[in-house]
C-alpha cells in the first residue's frame, strides 16, 4: 500500500469518526461543562451575597498563586496523555496505556506536592509581599488552598486519562459532581459561620472526593489481568513532554492572565474589585465552553491518524 492510500484510508476512518463520535462526545462535554459553569457561577454569586465582598476579595486572592501555580505544573502531560492513550488505545496497547498513566500521575504527585509545602511554608511572605495584604487571616487562608494545588492536579490529570480513552460520559459525571459538591458545600459551611474558610474549602476537597471516585473506575477501565504487568518506561515522559509543552505554553498564558489582573488590584488595595472581576471573569467563561468541549473530542480522533512523523 503507497503512501496515498494510506493517506485516504486514514481520511476514511477519521470522517466515520467525526460522523459518529465526534458529535456524540462533544454534545456529552459541552452538555458536563455548560452544567457545571451554572453551578459554579450560581454558586459564586451566592457567595457573593452571602459573605462581605472585602472577604470575598480575600478569598479570591488566597488563590491566585495555586491558580497560577497549576497550569505550570501541569508541564504538557495531560495533553500528551490525551494523546498517546487514544493512539495505544486504538493498537490494543494496554500497557502502554497503563505506563502513560503511571508516568503522568506519579509526576503530578511530586510536583503538586512540592507546590503544596512551597505555598504552605511561605503563606506569610506570600500575603505580605507578593499580595501586599496585612489581613492575618489571609495566612491559613493561603495555606489551605495549597491543598487545592494537588487535588485540582490529580482531578485535571484522570480528566485527561477518560478523554484519551473516549469515556466523555465519565468526564461528564465527574465535572458535574465537581461542581455540585463545590457549591453546596461553600453554603453549607458559610450557614455553618466559616464564611472565609468554608468556600476555600468547598473549592478545594471536592476535586479530591471526585479522584477517589475516578480512581475506581480507572481500574476497570484499563485493567487486564491476562497482561503481564511491566515496569514504568520512563523514556516516554520525554515523549509525553516534547509532544505537550507547546499546548502547555498556551494553557499557562490563558490560566495566569486572570490572576495576573487579580494580583495587580490586590497590590494596589482594590479588594472589592477584586470580587466584581472575578465572578466576571467565572460568568464569562461559560462563552469558551463550545470550543472546550470541541477541542478535547477532535484530540482523540486526530491522535489515532497515522502520523510519519511520531513520538
Amino acid at each position: 500500500m503507497d503512501l496515498d492510500e494510506s493517506i485516504k484510508l486514514e481520511s476514511t476512518e477519521v470522517n466515520k469518526l467525526g460522523s459518529n463520535n465526534f458529535v456524540q462526545n462533544s454534545y456529552i462535554l459541552m452538555i458536563g461543562y455548560l452544567l457545571s459553569s451554572i453551578i459554579s457561577t450560581i454558586g459564586s454569586i451566592l457567595v457573593v451575597r452571602l459573605i462581605p465582598v472585602k472577604d470575598y476579595g480575600l478569598i479570591t486572592i488566597a488563590f491566585i498563586l495555586p491558580s497560577i501555580l497549576i497550569p505550570m505544573g501541569e508541564l504538557g502531560l495531560n495533553y500528551a496523555s490525551i494523546n498517546f492513550i487514544a493512539r495505544k488505545m486504538k493498537e490494543n496497547d494496554l500497557e502502554g496505556v497503563r505506563n502513560v498513566i503511571k508516568i503522568n500521575m506519579f509526576i503530578k504527585i511530586i510536583v503538586g506536592i512540592c507546590f503544596t509545602f512551597f505555598i504552605a511554608y511561605f503563606s506569610v511572605f506570600i500575603a505580605k509581599e507578593i499580595y501586599n495584604v496585612n489581613d492575618e487571616r489571609i495566612y491559613f487562608m493561603i495555606q489551605l488552598t495549597s491543598i487545592g494545588v494537588i487535588s485540582i492536579m490529580l482531578y485535571e490529570a484522570i480528566n485527561s486519562f477518560f478523554i484519551g480513552a473516549q469515556k466523555m460520559r465519565l468526564v461528564q459525571f465527574g465535572t458535574i459532581l465537581n461542581a455540585s459538591l463545590r457549591t453546596s458545600m461553600q453554603i453549607i459551611l458559610i450557614f455553618l459561620g466559616f464564611t472565609l474558610i468554608g468556600p476555600i474549602l468547598g473549592f478545594v476537597i471536592p476535586p479530591l472526593i471526585v479522584v477517589v471516585f475516578y480512581l475506581f473506575f480507572l481500574k476497570r477501565a484499563f485493567n487486564n489481568p491476562k497482561v503481564k504487568r511491566e515496569k514504568t518506561d520512563w523514556k516516554e515522559l520525554s515523549r509525553m513532554i516534547k509532544y505537550g509543552y507547546p499546548l502547555l505554553i498556551f494553557s499557562i498564558i490563558a490560566g495566569i492572565q486572570g490572576q495576573i489582573f487579580i494580583l495587580i488590584l490586590s497590590i494596589y488595595g482594590y479588594l472589592n474589585e477584586v470580587s466584581f472581576f472575578h465572578v466576571a471573569v467565572i460568568t464569562a467563561g461559560i462563552i469558551s465552553i463550545l470550543n472546550k468541549a470541541i477541542s478535547f473530542s477532535l484530540f482523540p480522533i486526530f491522535s489515532k491518524m497515522e502520523w510519519t512523523d511520531k513520538n
